[in-house]
């Protein structure tokens, strides 16, 4: 059964400053379009995540827990928000409503504290204790992306879940970027296709060869990364901008415990990437050796870590309608 959950927390985040040196950017206010109530980025964020691995568990949510990776001086203020709400103080009837909404994820949280700031990697390692020993994948999601989905009644979530459903394998979401953004990018090579028919209720579900982090256009020349038109048009992509296009991370992964072995590794030879533990270099190793599918979500992912995009997601995020 797969039911648990990993977020890491970024800290002040330079772009979100000095904002977020008041609150941590996963606790940014943004209006949810499901129910019009205005919510932590963090609050949507595991709402979404457990009500899709309730659905994908037939109703059963006794046994899905999340695990919040923060820094300590972040621990405070989201125990303040998820534990102090639900107290007698704040029982009030106008209230009981929004009250419910933060119970419903509050009383699965775990929170670690990520003692050394080594990156998103090392922190989803802080969380190995947390997994222990569950052979099911994991998810891990992003504390700062929020995401809507096409397909109708199934959000990008269940979309990952469903996919694993098909391949049989641990999944990363996928979404496609253009050339110019190849350095900001982790880029993935597939080497076949799982699902050769689909639905639009379905999603395309690829076999992984590899994965390479931030390449430049020559190397990714070199890895034939680049997609051609008859594989956009395969692989059902509607693009926009010009310039060539390759496949990216979407930010939502079921990962399978045995990355802890390949984070650990790579920290214990020190190889990092601008000196910090980097997700996608371990999860390189599952994909090589272990195997991994990948699934092209049909959805929007929203960035809100810097302001642009922020500002963009109160709006976009808040109206969107499927």
């Amino acid at each position: 059964m797969v039911n648990k959950v990993v977020i890491p927390i970024a800290g002040w985040g330079t772009r979100m400053f000095p904002a977020s040196k008041v609150m941590p950017k996963a606790l940014f206010p943004i209006v949810d379009h499901k129910d019009g109530l205005c919510k932590p980025i963090l609050h949507i964020i595991i709402e979404d995540a457990v009500d899709a691995l309730k659905k994908y568990n037939n109703g059963n949510e006794d046994d899905i827990r999340v695990c919040i990776v923060l820094q300590e001086s972040q621990r405070q203020i989201m125990k303040q928000y998820f534990d102090e709400p639900t107290n007698a103080a704040y029982r009030k009837p106008a209230l009981e409503t929004q009250i419910a909404k933060i119970e419903y994820v509050s009383k699965r949280l775990t929170f670690v504290v990520q003692k050394e700031q080594l990156g998103f990697g090392h922190a989803v390692l802080c969380a190995k204790e947390f997994i222990g020993d569950d052979k099911e994948p994991f998810l891990v999601m992003l504390g700062d992306h929020v995401y809507t989905s096409n397909i109708e009644g199934q959000s990008c979530v269940e979309q990952v879940l469903n996919a694993y459903k098909v391949g049989g394998l641990s999944v990363t979401s996928i979404d496609v970027c253009d050339e110019v953004n190849l350095p900001y990018n982790g880029v993935l090579k597939i080497k076949d296709q799982v699902n050769d028919s689909y639905t639009p209720t379905e999603s395309i579900v690829l076999k992984l060869e590899t994965t390479i982090e931030k390449p430049s256009v020559k190397v990714a020349e070199e890895n034939n990364l680049f997609l051609d038109g008859d594989s956009l048009n395969k692989l059902n992509l509607s693009v926009k901008g010009e310039g060539r296009k390759a496949l990216c991370y979407f930010g939502i992964d079921l990962l399978p415990p045995a990355l802890f072995n390949y984070l650990e590794k790579n920290l214990a030879a020190k190889n990092f990437t601008q000196n910090e533990l980097n997700l996608r270099d371990a999860m390189r190793g599952v994909i090589e050796n272990e195997g991994m599918n990948g699934v092209v979500v049909r959805g929007r992912r929203y960035d809100t870590g810097m302001p642009d995009e922020y500002v963009e997601t109160l709006h976009e995020y808040h109206t969107f309608k499927k």
